[in-house]
Parts: structure tokens; sequence; C-alpha cells
């Protein structure tokens, strides 16, 4: 049979779905060439250091095909050059790369860790971690994730939106899942009508680096999300109050102890 072995069915399980994604979404571009949804302006001066430097905390964001609602709770993205130590790498690609680390408790604020990669009984599978890609360093902000395995042409948008407040201090950041295609009374976002963790085409996701931000800095992600033409409607919030990270890949936000270790080394 084809799918003999578990990893060779899954591996063709996500290129099947993914290569269908890449079809859809090429239907779903021409409509936004047709003027249904104006073209996206990602974070310019992008720096990519200063975003992989801390873990973020979702506050808000939509379901996807990988983060059913069921899973919204203590949502935590943490982005790392290296998989303990070894410097993260796609087949074929030579641009800069960098490992996904994303977590959240299952059914609930104290349901199970849902990756628990900090665990020594933690074993890597094919889509967990995730490999994230810069495709164009012309466009860094414009980035692609996908299981390391595959190829970025089967790899999903992950586009920075808006990062800040400055090139050097992002405090918050604005992801979507690409070019946002679908139309709500406030403007654009992407769908929430994934199903399977190989639909890449949604997501939409407001970061900050503390699990409970100022309101300050949650009026500038707001006020962000509006210049940018993008809809608020679909995001669910997540709530980081009494919050446990045990188990998580959590990197502090602590810029002088940051660069004292880089210094060391």
């Amino acid at each position: 049979p084809i799918c003999s072995h578990v990893k060779n069915c899954q591996v063709l399980q996500w290129i099947a779905m993914a290569s269908i994604r890449v079809i859809v979404s090429w239907a779903l571009l021409c409509r936004v060439a047709d003027g249904a949804c104006p073209t996206l302006s990602v974070q310019s001066d992008f720096n990519l250091t200063e975003y992989l430097r801390a873990s973020w905390y979702v506050q808000k964001q939509q379901k996807n095909g990988y983060q059913p609602t069921s899973s919204l709770n203590c949502v935590v993205a943490t982005y790392n050059e290296t998989y303990h130590g070894t410097p993260a790498s796609v087949p074929g690609f030579r641009g800069e790369a960098f490992t996904v680390y994303n977590d959240c408790r299952r059914g609930g604020k104290d349901g199970p860790v849902c990756n628990n990669f900090t665990s020594p009984d933690f074993k890597p599978s094919f889509a967990i971690p995730l490999c994230g890609r810069v495709p164009d360093k012309a466009e860094p902000a414009k980035i692609s994730v996908a299981p390391c395995l595959l190829p970025n042409f089967l790899a999903g948008g992950y586009w920075v939106a808006a990062a800040g407040p400055q090139p050097d201090d992002y405090q918050y950041a604005i992801v979507t899942a690409g070019q946002p295609t679908v139309e709500r009374s406030d403007g654009c976002t992407t769908p929430d009508t994934c199903s399977n963790p190989a639909q890449f085409s949604c997501g939409m996701w407001f970061f900050t680096r503390k699990p409970i931000p100022e309101a300050s800095v949650m009026d500038m992600l707001s006020k962000a999300a509006r210049e940018k033409g993008i809809s608020t409607q679909l995001l669910v919030t997540v709530d980081h109050t009494g919050c446990r990270y045990d188990g998580y890949e959590i990197k502090e936000n602590n810029r002088m102890l940051q660069e004292h270790q880089r210094i060391l080394v």
C-alpha cells in the first residue's frame, strides 16, 4: 500500500493538501487582482533578528487548520535560529530559515500542553516544529512557513503586516497568512474555514511580547490593523490571565540579559 508507513503517509497527505492549497491560493489572488481586496503592505524596514529575539504571546487570532478554537488557550509562538543548537534548514533552500515553536493548552487554560517542546520525551514529527523561511531578501517581512522537509512553493504565507513601535524594539506585531482575500465590513482578512494543518491560507494573529500587555499596546495593534485595512471581526481573544507555560519553549523578553549572553558567546 502507498501509506504503508505512518510517517510516509503523513508526508504524502501534506503534499497533496498543500498542492491543492497552492491552486486555491492562486485563485484567491486573482480575486485580489480584480480589486476585491487591496494588496496588503507589509512592515517596511523589517528587522528579523529583533523579531526572533523573544517569544510572542498571542492576544487575538483567527482559528486555522492547526489551531482550532479549542486550542486557543495560552497561545505562545517562539522562533529560534536553531533547533537544539542545530541551525534550521530547508532542503534545497540556501536562504535564512528558523525554527517555529507554536504551543498552547487544549480544552482550556488547565488543559494539557499542546506540544510540550521542553519535555525530555518530546520527539519532533514531520510537522512539529515547523520551519520559517525568508524566500526573498528584498521583502523579509513576507515569510513563509511549512514543515521543514517541504519546499518553499508548498509553504504558507506568514506576512508581518505591522511590528513596532520601532525596528530595534518590537513589542507588538500583526501577522497574516499571506494576502487577505475575505471582504468584511471593516476591511479584509484571511479565511477561517481551514480544517486541516496542511491548509495554510487561514490565519491572523495579534502578538505582544508580554502575556498581559498594557492597554496602550492593544490600542496600537487595533490602530495598525485599521491603517492596513485589516478586518478584526473574526478574531478570537486569547486570555493569558493565570496561564502557566511549563513545557513551552520560551525566550524571555530581556534585552540586557540577551545582549550580555551574546557578548559572552
